[in-house]
């Protein structure tokens, strides 16, 4: 139970990562087309660090993709998210169960 709560946790940050990159990597500023080298870097280290340590979460929680390096590849996005929004992940997680009323 625990492994699939984690795998769709998982799975859910990744997506809202690749939405969020893929509506604010490109934005037009005056007409012009601006591009957010930070983030492309962020995504590229994360990948890249990813690969290199043999990092795939999704595979340690129980989830193995049939195409090589989609693991890895999704970790290394999550990565790129970032400490400060895993951060805000476990403080909203904390404070969710705060206000589970007690039985």
């Amino acid at each position: 139970m625990f492994d699939e709560l984690s795998i769709i946790f998982m799975l859910a940050i990744i997506v809202e990562g690749l939405i969020d990159y893929a509506t604010s990597i490109f934005t037009l500023v005056d007409g012009k087309l601006q591009v957010s080298w930070k983030k492309i870097a962020s995504i590229a280290l994360g990948i890249f660090l990813a690969i290199a340590a043999g990092a795939d979460m999704l595979a340690g929680a129980g989830l193995v993709f049939k195409i090589p390096y989609v693991g890895m590849v999704l970790t290394g996005i999550f990565f790129s998210r970032g400490s400060n929004y895993v951060a805000d992940l476990i403080t909203l997680l904390a404070n969710a169960r705060l206000k589970v009323p007690k039985v």
